[in-house]
Order: C-alpha cells, then structure tokens, then sequence
C-alpha cells in the first residue's frame, strides 16, 4: 500500500482544533465624547479544549496594551472581557484600533483580531430614527396596507415612540374604486423607485433612515425591530425644531419653519429637507378616505389596532371608521433637501440655523394637527442620520383670539437684526425679555403699546450665538418662543 504524504499546510484542516480562542465581537462605541473609552468585547472557545487563561493586546498604533484574563471557558463557551486600559481620546480625531485574543496551544490564529475604528466627539446627539410609511388608503393596491398600519400602531404604543418620526406616504396606482384622497405624487414616486439609492419595492413598506427598505411583516413587533437595529446609530447633530403657524402676506394660512443644528464634531456637507405631516386625518363621508382590506372576514389572518378590527369591519373599511395617522402633505425643498442649507464645513460644538420656505396650508387640512420634521441627510449615500419634529400648535403660545398668534420672530435663526411682530393688544407695562438655556437674562426691554400689528427690532450685538427663549409678559400673561442667535 502506498504511503501518501501531505504537505503541512493541509494539515490544519484534517486535524480537530484542540485550542483554538476566537474574539467574536467587539464592544467599543463608533463615536464617544472626548476624553476616554474602554475597549470591551467577547471571546469565544471555538476548540475542543478547555480554556483557562487568555491575553487581550490592544493597539492603536503607537503601542502594545496587554492584560491577561483567567477563566474557565469551556467549548462553545464566551467571555466578556473589558481590558483594564482604557484608550486616551483627547482630539477630535478618528481612532484606529486593533484588538487581538491570544491563548497558549492556538492553533488558528485566523480568528484572534478584529479591527475598530472609533470617532471622538464633543457630544452624542440625541437619534431619532424615521419611519417614512409607504402605504394606500383608497385604492386596489392598497388592499394590504392594514398590515403596515397594525404595525406601525404597534410601535406608536411602545416606549420607543419618542425616539421616532413618522411619515405615512400615500400612493395611488392601479386599479380600484377610489382615488387616494391624501396621494402625494411626489413623495411617493421618489420613495418607490424614484431616488438614487434606497427604494421600497411594495405596500405597504417602510424607508428606516433611508439605510433600508423593509417589508412589514405578519408578525407582531416585526417593525418595532426595524427601530431596534438603527436606534443606536450616531446622530451628528442635535435638532431644535421651531414652527410658527399665521397669516401670510397672501392673507393665506402658512406654516413657517426654523431649526437649529448643534453639530457633536467637525462635519462638512449636510443636506436638510422639511417634511410636514397631519395626524388623524378623517373624512366620515368621502370615500376617497376609506381603507382597502384584505384581511377582512379573517381568512388572511388575525389583524387590529386598538380602534379597528380589520378582520370583521368591512371592505373596504367605511370612512367613518378611519383615521389616517401621520399623513404626508409636503417636502420641502425636495426628497435630498437642500444642498445649501448648511455651510460646508461645519464646526464641531457649533449651532446652526436655517429657515424653509413657508408653506401654505390647503383648504381641508387642519393645523392644529400639523407636525413639523426636520431631516438631516448625508447626500453621499442618502441616509436620514437624525431628524426631529414639533407640533405646530403644541409648540407655539396662542392667543386666545383663534385668528391671533402670539409672538413671532423673523428671521429666526437671527443673523445681526430681527423684528418682533405682536398681534395683539399691550398693555401698560409690557415687556420682553430674551434668557439663555441656564434662565439668564440677556436682553429685556418694555414696549411700548402701538395701534395694529406691532414691530420691535432685537438687536443681535450683544448677544453670543445659542439657543435662547423669549418672553412677553403682558398684563396676567405670559408668552414664550424659542429663538436662535447665529
């Protein structure tokens, strides 16, 4: 019989790893405030041999940071590990980092390194993740989109909803009885195959920061796990959102928009676009406001919110039953936003303002259920890397005379000079007064009462660039409105 010889190279593949330690993940943050982060992880015992000791050497270049751990890690076993030194991040920099598990008798050393690269910032921004819902009300196609309202309503009633944003996107294709009363051509189109890089393939369907495009699925929580695997990303910047709701020079309705961006690290090229829901949109009598269902006589499975039972109440559902949560009604400047929104490089610690375009309200919509969204968007690949929105009304002080609102600031964000209009009568003894985020006062001035609308100029000289509040008291009131110097 022959005798065959292997060369030694094959001779790991023939032979069963008797020690053989993989460091499986890391656990070291992509982005963490200046100062230092710890570099933790896991290692797993891939071997057939009990582990009783092992070395994590980490690296960032400059040199070697070694600790020995004892354990008793048995076969298929992990460990959590922190290493007692932890990484110096004193500059605004990006930090390559190299960590190895080593072990005595390995036997592949294939699967002892990952490599980590770490971002040191001044902040973290407060993530918030967008849903931008694509769904049908009235209409053939829409036969299915009861599944991504039960979904969505799902997440609504989870603790996480103040870590999202949503936008109902309402299609209107193929063939069916009604039209989609609350169709926006435009949105839709661009999020069904209509940009350059994420698109949503059906209805109903949900763009999550514009990083995927997921289906919802039959199961309960399915979307609440599409939040869950973007929740943690790093948000760049923290956004103030100030909405203003009056008259415009048309003496039409409109909707005027500010926000103001604190960015965590030096930055450059950020896209921001305005998005303008209503929530609850309800029209009892039009059936251009009804639902499609699919599910209806329960053959397509169990299926309900807490206020409709797709299963037993029709089809389609009567518009007496539906509110339609969220709806999208603008975009403002357009799907990528505005290119020239924000400067191009941009300053870490630093605030920025900007101003959209006012928006006019339709007839029909209601604006005491209007929201304003603000998306920061990275035009290299498209991702939305955090938004944040405020109601209209909840976020304004309103007279009590409806046609009559409070205070309002133009321009705000405040460049050099601003003018405050007041629609209302003063008494003797009002006055203004601007404070900082710690309550201290750093502009006050009484006003003078005046016939009509009134203007008062805010001088910006001597007041440093932030976010402020302004106050008017006026007889037993008190109005107030956020501000932001630049």
């Amino acid at each position: 019989m022959k005798k065959i010889i292997l060369p030694l190279l094959f001779l790991p593949f023939l032979l069963t790893a008797q020690v053989d330690l993989k460091i499986s993940k890391l656990s070291i943050p992509s982005h963490d405030i200046l100062g230092s982060t710890q570099i933790s992880g896991e290692v797993t015992n891939v071997g057939s041999n009990k582990i009783s000791s092992f070395e994590i050497v980490w690296s960032e270049g400059s040199s070697n940071h070694s600790e020995i751990f004892n354990v008793d890690l048995n076969p298929n076993e992990s460990y959590k590990f922190t290493h007692s030194e932890v990484i110096e991040t004193p500059t605004l920099k990006t930090y390559n980092i190299r960590v190895s598990a080593n072990t005595n008798g390995e036997v592949n050393v294939s699967n002892n390194t990952l490599n980590h690269t770490l971002r040191s910032v001044t902040f973290i921004p407060k993530k918030k993740v967008l849903f931008e819902d694509q769904t049908i009300a009235a209409n053939a196609f829409g036969w299915w989109s009861p599944r991504g309202i039960v979904r969505l309503d799902e997440v609504m009633n989870t603790p996480s909803t103040d870590s999202i944003e949503y936008v109902c996107i309402h299609g209107n294709t193929g063939t069916g009885a009604f039209d989609d009363a609350m169709f926006h051509p435009y949105y839709s189109g661009m999020c069904m195959g209509g940009n350059d890089f994420v698109n949503v393939s059906g209805w109903p369907g949900n763009l999550v920061d514009r990083k995927a495009a997921l289906s919802y699925g039959g199961a309960i929580g399915s979307a609440i796990s599409h939040f869950t695997t973007y929740k943690n990303d790093y948000g760049v910047a923290d956004i103030d959102v100030f909405p203003a709701y009056g008259l415009g020079s048309s003496g039409l309705p409109e909707v005027t928009v500010s926000t103001a961006l604190k960015f965590a690290a030096n930055e450059s090229n950020f896209n921001l676009a305005l998005v303008i829901t209503e929530d609850s949109v309800h029209n009892a009598t039009d059936w251009r406001y009804c639902q499609m269902n699919a599910y209806d006589g329960g053959s397509n499975g169990p299926l309900a919110t807490a206020g409709v039972d797709f299963t037993t109440v029709g089809h389609p559902v009567p518009p007496s039953v539906m509110y339609h949560r969220h709806v999208a009604r603008n975009i403002i400047p357009s799907f990528y936003g505005d290119t020239s929104a924000l400067p191009s490089n941009i300053i870490a610690g630093s605030t920025y303002g900007h101003s959209f375009d006012s928006w006019t309200v339709p007839t029909g919509v209601d604006p005491t259920r209007l929201r304003a969204i603000v998306l920061l968007i990275d035009p290299l690949n498209g991702a939305v890397v955090n938004v944040n929105g405020a109601d209209v009304f909840s976020s304004m002080n309103i007279d009590e005379n409806p046609n009559e609102y409070g205070i309002e600031v133009f321009p705000n964000p405040i460049i050099d000079r601003a003018s405050i209009k007041i629609n209302f009568a003063l008494e003797e003894g009002a006055e203004l007064k601007i404070m900082d985020i710690g309550g201290r006062v750093v502009h006050s001035q009484s006003l003078e009462p005046k016939q009509g609308s009134k203007y008062y100029d805010i001088n910006k000289s001597n007041i440093s660039s932030g976010i402020y509040t302004i106050s008017l008291k006026n007889g037993g009131k008190t109005y107030t409105n956020k501000i932001v110097f630049e």
